[in-house]
């Protein structure tokens, strides 16, 4: 549930933060919505960088993702057709809520500056650990025979994409604290809690 609204969080930032809907060849289309055109490029891009951000992995692998009958079962946004009319369901609503000027809402503003930031440092967290964390063949293999008992029957075979997620996850999170510790040594951070009430 947190990661799926993680994902809307980011689905609605890239709709914010980028106009390349303008842009577009208008020719190629996919959806208009009240003269807006959304083409075959504008739904690849929004659907690729959606898809990379959840399943944190590079646009290449998407494909891969959704050509797996389990993933599309988990997830029918792998599905473009289902990913295209979220996409305009998210574009309608965004119309209206426009039309009727939640974006001057101070809220409002508040939640899309928090969007920006999370965008901002989840691509930055996604170029280190593309560099600096990787999942090899034993340490999935070591993983799975530690956790036989959880896997039931299940071969590793059917669960070694999990298990690569599921140790790339807690690496993820253990290069976080690194990165943690390296920014308070190489930034000054002050506390005043006596303001805070």
């Amino acid at each position: 549930m947190k990661k799926n609204a993680a994902a809307l969080l980011i689905l609605a930032a890239l709709m914010l933060g980028t106009d390349i809907l303008s842009a577009s060849d208008k020719k190629d289309w996919v959806a208009r919505i009240d003269g807006e055109t959304i083409t075959a490029e504008d739904l690849n891009d929004y659907f690729y960088a959606y898809h990379s951000a959840v399943y944190n992995v590079p646009f290449a692998e998407v494909d891969k993702l959704a050509a797996d009958a389990v993933q599309a079962a988990r997830n029918p946004l792998l599905k473009k057709k289902t990913f295209l009319e979220e996409l305009i369901k998210q574009k309608l609503l965004y119309k209206k809520a426009l039309a009727e000027g939640i974006q001057n809402n101070r809220d409002a503003k508040i939640l899309m500056k928090i969007s920006e930031e999370q965008t901002i440092l989840q691509f930055y967290l996604r170029g280190r650990f593309r560099k600096e964390i990787s999942v090899t063949d034993a340490e999935i293999e070591a993983y799975y025979l530690a956790n036989k008992e959880k896997m039931g029957t299940m071969p590793l075979a059917s669960v070694r994409d999990m298990l690569k997620r599921q140790i790339y996850q807690k690496k993820s999170q253990e290069k976080i604290l690194s990165i943690m510790e390296e920014l308070r040594k190489e930034y000054k951070v002050e506390k005043n809690e006596a303001s805070v009430k």
